[in-house]
């Protein structure tokens, strides 16, 4: 049993046994006796929870770590579904130019965050189905200006149909 469970069954037994006692303690002084007696022992048990130092301590730290693991993956594993999306989104948007001109591709994305999440794109790759190929060093110029990566590592391979 948990330290807290504890303390508070003792507080609970203890306000039980006050309570049975007063109702049969009678009136008069007696009664202000017993009730005296019952505010004495509340005292003492509330006073010996505290004494108990670890008690305080220890309950929120036992936890703490375990907490703070599933925080940090939580905010990792957000980090990456928004990265993830971001070049989804970029790819996507890549490929629409490329459509506007007339050229079939399909594009992707690698980016990269650093801790402070400004991303960066690190390479794209750009596999061409069809289209007229002197647009392809256009393609290649509007996405270096636009995302601001060196033309080297901007990949553009044919795409074979079987």
């Amino acid at each position: 049993m948990t330290a807290v469970a504890l303390a508070l069954l003792r507080l609970a037994g203890a306000g039980l046994i006050c309570g049975g006692l007063l109702a049969l303690g009678g009136t008069g002084s007696r009664r202000e006796i017993l009730r005296f007696g019952c505010a004495c022992l509340m005292v003492i048990l509330v006073l010996d929870l505290l004494r108990q130092a670890d008690l305080l301590e220890t309950f929120p730290s036992r936890y703490e770590a375990q907490v703070r693991e599933q925080v940090d993956a939580a905010l990792e594993e957000g980090r990456r579904a928004r990265l993830e999306e971001t070049a989804l989104a970029l790819s996507r948007e890549l490929e629409r130019q490329a459509a506007a001109m007339e050229l079939d591709c399909a594009v992707e994305v690698d980016c990269q965050a650093d801790e402070t999440g400004l991303v960066t794109v690190q390479r794209v790759t750009v596999c061409y189905r069809s289209g007229p190929r002197s647009r392809l060093q256009e393609l290649r110029q509007s996405i270096a200006a636009q995302l601001a990566v060196p033309a080297d590592n901007i990949t553009i391979r044919e795409e074979t149909v079987p």
